[in-house]
């Protein structure tokens, strides 16, 4: 299962702590391990980690964060019904570049916005 750390805060997260969180969570996903940086305009920082464990598509495609236009997710779960949401989001024209899960929930944001899990 993989594992998923974050951190928001006015505070600056240094790279050594991110590597070391990391390196305590490759247990959860040894496959892959990354993060991702963002401040806000009131100047919060966020952090995403996630270290991942390769079980749908297992190519560094898939790898988390995962970004797609102004949204970045990460995610720790599986969605049972992801290929048939993965084909109602095709017939909407959404294209997809991995075959995994996530991808597919972060899709459904973009389309549905919060409410994307009434959606399954």
């Amino acid at each position: 299962m993989c594992g998923i750390s974050g951190y928001l805060g006015k505070n600056t997260i240094s790279p050594h702590i991110i590597k070391k969180t990391l390196d305590l969570m490759s247990v959860r996903g040894p496959d892959n391990q990354s993060y991702f940086n963002l401040v806000s305009k009131n100047d919060n920082k966020l952090s995403l980690l996630h270290s991942r464990l390769n079980i749908i598509d297992l190519n560094d495609r898939s790898n988390q964060p995962m970004k797609f236009g102004d949204t970045t997710i990460i995610f720790n779960g599986e969605i049972y019904n992801y290929l048939e949401l993965k084909k109602k989001l095709q017939k909407k024209g959404h294209f997809f570049k991995t075959k995994s899960d996530t991808e597919v929930l972060l899709k459904c944001y973009s389309e549905y916005g919060f409410w994307c899990l009434q959606h399954g």
